[in-house]
């Protein structure tokens, strides 16, 4: 590839991935991710209420403390299990955003260097590496950042399209999804 053709990828890569950026920003705001987001959050209240209810019962149920303590031990963990996969959730929307400012940054910088390079492409940097040696670098790391983010793109929308009614229902099962997952790393790390 010359130095042309990888300016002129940039060139046409970037407007359309700041349209999908812009497409999936729009959908964020009035689209199913306000409707995912409302309904994490209500199912994450409903799960808090759940487990105050479960702990007066058991104080005003009374008994032997260690049998309240260890049925309180065992609602929290399942508490914690739901907070982490909200946790885990949120933090799957985050790592889109981040990962779509690296991409257009790894584009710029990309795009820059070869227009900074366009006199001498020639030039050895160190060793046996050239001006476009690092060009195609740059661009081969640019193209990685972009095709991990268009797989976080769909890997989300997945969980978008499991929960386009924004019920708690549908949330629940997701929420069951990853924590299985979670509980699986666990266990692997056991091992």
């Amino acid at each position: 590839m010359s130095i042309f053709e990888i300016l002129s990828i940039n060139a046409i890569l970037v407007p359309a991935l700041v349209a999908l950026w812009t497409l999936f920003m729009q959908r964020g705001v009035i689209g199913s991710l306000a409707k995912f987001k409302a309904a994490l959050k209500g199912y994450e209240k409903q799960k808090a209420r759940n487990l105050l209810e479960k702990i007066k019962e058991v104080e005003h149920e009374g008994g032997e403390e260690e049998e309240m303590i260890a049925k309180i031990a065992d609602y929290t963990d399942d508490w914690t299990y739901i907070s982490e996969a909200v946790s885990v959730l949120n933090k799957k929307e985050d790592r889109v955003h981040k990962w779509a400012k690296t991409a257009l940054l790894a584009m710029v910088v990309t795009f820059v260097f070869g227009l900074l390079i366009l006199g001498d492409p020639d030039i050895i940097v160190t060793g046996n590496i050239t001006r476009m040696g690092v060009l195609y670098f740059l661009f081969f790391l640019e193209i990685l950042a972009v095709a991990y983010w268009i797989w976080l793109i769909l890997d989300f929308g997945r969980i978008l399209a499991k929960t386009t009614g924004g019920e708690v229902e549908d949330i629940e099962k997701i929420i069951e999804e990853v924590i299985e997952s979670i509980k699986e790393s666990e266990r692997e790390r056991l091992l």
